[in-house]
């Protein structure tokens, strides 16, 4: 159970800000109480610690695409956050549609989904937040991404900040790894695209390569 004080910490940050939408609100709620057991022996997971914290850490917290929004919320409020690691949790597509909304006013440089049970339709929602965000680092390695997710940041990269992405242990066909690889701002190393590997270059056609 979420201590009475706790609970107080919360609301007060809510209150604070009144422009976030009102479900977000309720998933705040959520994500703290699913927090407040391990926040008795880890002060950084209270609310006013999570808020100013530069690297916010909740990898392997058990969270589900229903704190997703909590977590967009966090990201929203935070004025100084540069990093979240989100890795090894089943945040899924629709936690990855909530952040992708927050992204666009977040100050975060580096997002963690590695093992988050990511597949295409949440990868594609995060490709087109890229060109509204500051992201400089996106890593997405072991999930379900395929091709679609794959054209889907071939699209996004020449627009955004990103300098790296981490894309290993997906399931980009050989033409989806080439399609990443053969890009003028990937060739010219304007952004590295990490774990898709090395190849002939790609061909006209998806369907010769299958």
């Amino acid at each position: 159970a979420v201590s009475r004080g706790w609970r107080e910490e919360l609301r007060e940050v809510l209150h604070e800000s009144r422009g976030l939408p009102l479900d977000w609100h309720a998933a705040a709620l959520r994500l703290q109480a699913h927090l407040a057991p391990a926040a008795g022996t880890n002060e950084k997971l209270r609310p006013h610690r999570l808020l100013v914290s530069k690297e916010i850490d909740l990898s392997g917290r058990g969270l589900e695409p229903r704190h997703a929004a909590g977590v967009a919320a966090l990201l929203v409020l935070s004025e100084s956050a540069t990093s979240l690691n989100l890795g090894d949790n089943e945040i899924g597509d629709d936690g990855c549609i909530a952040l992708a909304k927050a992204l666009r006013s977040a100050t975060i440089h580096t997002l963690s989904l590695w093992r988050g049970d990511v597949s295409d339709r949440g990868a594609i929602a995060l490709a087109r937040a890229l060109p509204h965000s500051r992201l400089l680092a996106l890593s997405l390695e072991h999930n379900d991404i395929s091709d679609d997710g794959a054209e889907a940041f071939a699209r996004a990269l020449p627009y955004c900040t990103l300098k790296t992405i981490h894309l290993g242990s997906t399931n980009f066909s050989r033409w989806g790894k080439e399609l990443l690889r053969e890009l003028p701002h990937v060739r010219a190393g304007r952004v590295a695209v990490r774990g898709v590997g090395f190849g002939q270059p790609v061909q006209e056609r998806r369907d010769q390569c299958f």
